[in-house]
């Protein structure tokens, strides 16, 4: 899992927020921005997370942005 720092506003837990899904007939998405659950800052940025599943059963990452996101909220200053 993708560790989150503490908010560098008012040192409270961030979280994945979903703000959204998709999905088609082989692929399913989740739209989300990361989120301080005590003073509700977030990066202003919406990242994706996209999966879905081959004939074999296999999941298929087709998109994923969680390091991206978790790299953008933790080197951030107040």
């Amino acid at each position: 899992m993708l560790e989150l720092k503490p908010c560098p506003f008012c040192g409270g837990g961030a979280f994945y927020d979903v703000i959204g899904n998709k999905s088609s007939h082989t692929f399913v998405g989740f739209d989300y921005k990361i989120r301080c659950a005590k003073c509700e800052a977030e990066i202003p940025k919406v990242f994706d997370i996209t999966l879905g599943m081959n004939r074999c059963g296999e999941l298929i990452i087709k998109n994923d942005e969680r390091a991206q996101a978790a790299e953008m909220w933790n080197r951030r200053e107040a």
